[in-house]
C-alpha cells in the first residue's frame, strides 16, 4: 500500500535531504558568520585607529598653531606665551648654530625653566643639523613625544611637543573609546596604523583591541543563529511534509484506496474525486473514464456469460440465477408455483450433419424466434446448449399453462416447417415438463424436466412428459443398461447372429440377415431395448461398424455351401448421416473379400417419411457402390409412393404386421404391396413367416422370399454354419425348414 511504501519513502529521503542541507546550510552559515564577525571587529578596530589618527592630527595641528606664536615672540616673553598655550607641553630653542638655548616644561599648571642637559634627549634631537619639517615623533624610552619643529626669526628654531604619556593616553582612550597601544614597530596579530614618522627613524603605529563588548555580542549572536538553524531546518520539514502529504500523498492515498477497493468483494466500482484542474484531478478523470469503460464492460460481460451467443436467449446460468431467485420468493406467496419446460429437438444431429453446422445454427435461431413466438410475455425462455431449450413460466397454482404450452410448440413444429433458403426442415421436439415442489432447489427441478424429457424421447419423441417421482428409477435403470452397453461393445461381449431367407420356390437360401445379440445376467437382452438405447446414446454409430466388420469377416465362411448367398445389414439413421460412412462401408468389403453386389443394407422405412437430400443422396452412393438397398418394414411408415420411383430400391421388406393379416384371411394388403413391386419391378421379402397358412398363401400371392421363425430362427456363427451345411443344396418341393435345436434365447425377437 502506499502507506506502507512510498509515503515512508517520501519522508526517509525528505529528512534526510533536510538533514543534509541542514548540517551543509549550518557549515557554511559558521563560516559566514566567523567571516562577518572577524570583518565587524576589524571595521570597529580600523574605526578606533581612523578616530586616534583624528584626534592626534587635531592635537598636532593645535600644537604648530601654538608653535608659530611662540616662534613669533622675543625671548623674554617666551614663558608668558607658553602659560597661555595650552596644548604646548614643552618648549625648546635652539640657535642657528644647533644650541639649545632656553626650554620650558610644563607641569600641570606650573611652567618651569629648564636646560637642555635636564633632558637627555636633547642631546641626540639637537644634535641633528637637519631641520624636520612637520609632526614628527621621538621616542625616549619607550615613550613616544609628539613634536613640531619650527623656524624662529633669528634663524633658529623652536621644538615644542608633547609626550604620550600615560594621562595623555587615558584621556585619549576615552576619547575614542578603545584600548590603544603605541609602538615603533607594526604589530602583527592586530590592525594597526602608521601615525608619524621619528626623527631616528622609528614610526609611531597605534594598534587596539577588538572591542570586547562586541565580540560578546557577535559570539551569542552566532551561537544564537547557529542554533536556530536546525529549528527552522526541522520547521522547513515539517512545512514541506505537510504540503507534500495535504497536496499529494493524501490525494495519492485516496486515489490508491479508491483504485484496489473493486478488487474488495464485489464492492462497485468507485468514482475518484475531481477538485481542480492539477495533474491529480486529470489522473481522476482518466480514472473515472476507465471505471466507466470497466463498468460498461462488466455489464456487457455480465451479460454475455448469461447469454447464448447464437440466439441472445439466457443460458444455463442464467436459468440457475432466476430459478434461484424465484424459488425462495415462492415459499412467502403460495399460490403461484413455477414451471419448467426443456424442449430437446429430436435427432437434430441429422440436421446437422446434412445441411452443415453453419445452417444448422440458423436453424436454432429460427427455433428460438418460434419458441418466443409461442410462450407468453411473461415467460422466459433459455438455450442450454446444442439442440435444447428451456421456457420458465410462473404460473398460478395449479395452473395447466405449462402443458398448454408444450402442446402449442408441438403443434406448431408438426404443422409448420421451419423455412430459409428456399427449403423446408420439417422439426420435431421431446418436452420435459417440471413442476416447482416444496423443499426443491433449483439444480433438483432442472434435473427433473430432464428426467421427463428423457421420457418423452423414450416414448417415441414428439410427446411431452410432465415429472413423476417414478421416472427416477427408469432413468437409473436406463443409465446403468448405457453404462453396461458400453462395457460390451468395449470389451467386444455383442454376438452377431444370421437368420436365413430362403426362396421358396426350390427351397434355397438366398441371403441371411445379420443381427445383433447382447448376452448378459445369464441371458440374452431384448434388442427392442437396447438398439433404441444405442441409437438415443449415439452408440448405435461404432456398434453398426463392429456388426458390419464381423458379419462381413464370416461371409465367406457361410459361402462355402451357398456360393451366391448373400449378407443383409441394418442401417440406423444415425448411421447414414455419417458423411465418411460410404467410403467406410467399401473399405470394410475390401479388406473382407466381398463382392459388393453380395451386400445388401437394409434401412427402415421411416428414414424416407420426409424429404432429406443428404440421406438421398446417401442412398444413391451406396447404389452407385454396387450395393443392394432393401426398404425395411415397408407400409408401416408414411412413404410417398412417388418418392419410391426415385430411390435405387431394389427389395421391399413386408412387414410382420402385413404377414399377420393373412391368418386372418385378409389378403389385401398384401396384395397391394406385391402389386406395387410388380410395377416397380422389386422383389418383396415377407418377414415373420411362422406359420404353413401363411407360407402357401404367399406364394399363391406371388411372394417367394420369406424370412421367419418357420425357417429358421436366428443363430449364431457355428449353428448357422452348420444349418447351411443341412441345407447345402435346393430340393423341390421347397423346403419346410423347422425350428433348429437350439432354443432361441430371445423369444420373438423383431427383426433387427
Amino acid at each position: 500500500m502506499l502507506s506502507g511504501s512510498l509515503r515512508k519513502r517520501a519522508y526517509f529521503y525528505l529528512l534526510m535531504i533536510t538533514l543534509l542541507a541542514g548540517i551543509l546550510g549550518w557549515g557554511i552559515t559558521a563560516w559566514l558568520l566567523e567571516r562577518s564577525s572577524q570583518q565587524l571587529l576589524i571595521d570597529q578596530q580600523q574605526r578606533v585607529l581612523q578616530r586616534t589618527d583624528d584626534l592626534l592630527g587635531n592635537e598636532l595641528r593645535h600644537l604648530a598653531t601654538e608653535a608659530k606664536r611662540l616662534a613669533m615672540a622675543e625671548a623674554a616673553a617666551r614663558q608668558p606665551l607658553l602659560q597661555g598655550a595650552s596644548k604646548i607641553r614643552f618648549a625648546l630653542w635652539q640657535d642657528s648654530a644647533g644650541h639649545p638655548q632656553l626650554g620650558f616644561l610644563r607641569e600641570g599648571e606650573r611652567i618651569r625653566a629648564m636646560h637642555a642637559q635636564d633632558w637627555p634627549w636633547w642631546l641626540s634631537f639637537s644634535a641633528s643639523s637637519r631641520p624636520l619639517s612637520g609632526p614628527h615623533i621621538i621616542w625616549q624610552n619607550a615613550l613616544p613625544v609628539l613634536t613640531r619643529q619650527i623656524p624662529t626669526g633669528n634663524a633658529g628654531r623652536l621644538l615644542i611637543g608633547q609626550p604620550l604619556d600615560a594621562a595623555a593616553r587615558t584621556a585619549l582612550e576615552r576619547s575614542v573609546g578603545a584600548a590603544l597601544l603605541f609602538s615603533p614597530t607594526r604589530p602583527v596579530a592586530q590592525p594597526s596604523r602608521r601615525l608619524l614618522s621619528s626623527a631616528s627613524g622609528a614610526p609611531l603605529f597605534v594598534s587596539t583591541e577588538p572591542d570586547p563588548l562586541l565580540q560578546q555580542w557577535l559570539t551569542e549572536r552566532n551561537r544564537t543563529l547557529l542554533l536556530a538553524i536546525p529549528l527552522l531546518a526541522a520547521l522547513l520539514c515539517a512545512a514541506v511534509a505537510l504540503l507534500i502529504e495535504r497536496l499529494i500523498l493524501r490525494r495519492l492515498t485516496q486515489l490508491s484506496r479508491l483504485a484496489i477497493s473493486p478488487g474488495e468483494g464485489s464492492a462497485p466500482l468507485p468514482r475518484w474525486p475531481v477538485r481542480g484542474r492539477d495533474e491529480f484531478d486529470t489522473l481522476a478523470l482518466s480514472l473515472n473514464a476507465m471505471a466507466d469503460q470497466l463498468r460498461h464492460s462488466q455489464h456487457r460481460l455480465f451479460d454475455e456469460v448469461r447469454r447464448d451467443g447464437l440466439t441472445r436467449l439466457g443460458n444455463r446460468k442464467r436459468l440457475i440465477e432466476l430459478l434461484d431467485r424465484h424459488i425462495p420468493a415462492l415459499q412467502e406467496t403460495p399460490q403461484l408455483t413455477l414451471a419448467l419446460l426443456l424442449v430437446d429437438l429430436d435427432e437434430f444431429k441429422v440436421v446437422n450433419d446434412s445441411l452443415g453446422h453453419e445452417r444448422g445454427d440458423r436453424v436454432l435461431a429460427l427455433v428460438a424466434k418460434r419458441l418466443m413466438n409461442l410462450a407468453r410475455g411473461s415467460d422466459s425462455l433459455f438455450r442450454l446448449g446444442g439442440d435444447e431449450f428451456a421456457i420458465l413460466c410462473l404460473l398460478p397454482h395449479q395452473s395447466q399453462g405449462a402443458e398448454r404450452l408444450a402442446e402449442r410448440v408441438l403443434q406448431d413444429m408438426d404443422h409448420h416447417p421451419l423455412l430459409f433458403d428456399n427449403t423446408a426442415v420439417q422439426l420435431s421436439a421431446s418436452i420435459g415438463v417440471a413442476y416447482y415442489q416444496p423443499a426443491l432447489s433449483s439444480s433438483e427441478l432442472l434435473r427433473n424436466a430432464d428426467l421427463a424429457m428423457y421420457e418423452a424421447k423414450r416414448l417415441g419423441r414428439r410427446h411431452y412428459r410432465i415429472y413423476s417421482d417414478a421416472m427416477h428409477h427408469s432413468v437409473s435403470e436406463r443409465l446403468h443398461a448405457e453404462q453396461a452397453l458400453r462395457q460390451a461393445l468395449h470389451e467386444q461381449q455383442l454376438e452377431v447372429w444370421f437368420q436365413p431367407i430362403l426362396d421358396t420356390r426350390d427351397g434355397s437360401v438366398v441371403m441371411v440377415e445379420a443381427l445383433v445379440r447382447w448376452p448378459r445376467d445369464q441371458g440374452y437382452v431384448p434388442p427392442s431395448d437396447f438398439i433404441a438405447l444405442a441409437e438415443e446414446t449415439g452408440l448405435i454409430i461404432p456398434m453398426g461398424i463392429w456388426i458390419a466388420r464381423q458379419a462381413l469377416c464370416a461371409l465367406p465362411a457361410l459361402r462355402e455351401h451357398w456360393p451366391e448367398l448373400n449378407l443383409n445389414i441394418n442401417l440406423s439413421v444415425l448411421q447414414l448421416m455419417q458423411p465418411d460412412l460410404v467410403p467406410r462401408l467399401c473399405t470394410l468389403v475390401d479388406e473382407c473379400a466381398v463382392p459388393h453386389s453380395a451386400v445388401h443394407f437394409e434401412l427402415t422405412e421411416s428414414l424416407f417419411a420426409e424429404q432429406n437430400e443428404f440421406l438421398i443422396n446417401q442412398l444413391r452412393q451406396l447404389s452407385d457402390a454396387g450395393f443392394k438397398v432393401h426398404l425395411d418394414d415397408f407400409g408401416t411408415g408414411y412413404s410417398s409412393l412417388e418418392r419410391l420411383l426415385t430411390l435405387p430400391i431394389d427389395t421391399l421388406k413386408l412387414d410382420r404386421s402385413f404377414t399377420q393379416t393373412l391368418e386372418l384371411g385378409d389378403e389385401r394388403l398384401v396384395k397391394a404391396v406385391l402389386l406395387i413391386s410388380q410395377e416397380m419391378d422389386m422383389q418383396v421379402i415377407a418377414e415373420g413367416v411362422e406359420t404353413e397358412k401363411e407360407m402357401q398363401r404367399l406364394r399363391a400371392l406371388g411372394c417367394h422370399l420369406m424370412q421367419g421363425y418357420l425357417f429358421a430362427k436366428p443363430m449364431p456363427l457355428p449353428e448357422i454354419r452348420e444349418w447351411l451345411a443341412r441345407h447345402g443344396a435346393p430340393r423341390a418341393p421347397p423346403p419346410m425348414v423347422r425350428i433348429p435345436q437350439r432354443p432361441d434365447p430371445v423369444p420373438n425377437p423383431p427383426s433387427h
